[in-house]
């Protein structure tokens, strides 16, 4: 993945005219895990050999460091599970003409979308009679 952004990233922000925000999330994982980023160096203390680890970007749409994080939420999201009970995803979208009222105003949109999600399932499943709804409610953007 980080071979086919360093390949097409410069020539996209040749030609387009790309937001603020992609410009900064590109960049951070353009420096990933490089001299740039600094890092350690590790020595085996029997063979001397060294070893340069640089430091990661931590951006969470980076594809070399979401990876160990969200293999740690899904560990830890899965001792919640419990048995016999059936789980079911549900995806909210709202459309991309809201993005920059949402960019301008997050937490307040966000508390706006999560609240009514939640309301909306709650109400249609507990209408049904068969359910008793509970919910994690995760943003992805």
């Amino acid at each position: 993945m980080i071979d086919v952004l360093r390949k097409y990233t410069p020539s996209l922000l040749s030609r387009r005219s790309v937001a603020r925000q992609v410009i900064n999330v590109l960049s951070r994982i353009l420096l990933c895990r490089t001299a740039i980023l600094k890092g350690h160096v590790y020595e085996c203390p029997q063979c001397h050999s060294r070893k340069n680890v640089y430091n990661s970007c931590v951006d969470r749409h980076c594809p070399q460091c979401a990876g160990a994080r969200r293999a740690d939420w899904l560990a830890k999201t899965s001792e919640l599970v419990l048995p016999k009970v059936n789980y079911f995803q549900v995806i909210f979208t709202l459309p991309d003409r809201l993005s920059g009222l949402i960019l301008g105003n997050r937490r307040a949109l966000y508390d706006l979308l999560f609240h009514t999600a939640w309301r909306s399932l709650d109400e249609m499943l507990r209408s049904t009679g068969q359910f008793q709804p509970a919910a994690q409610l995760v943003l992805h953007t």
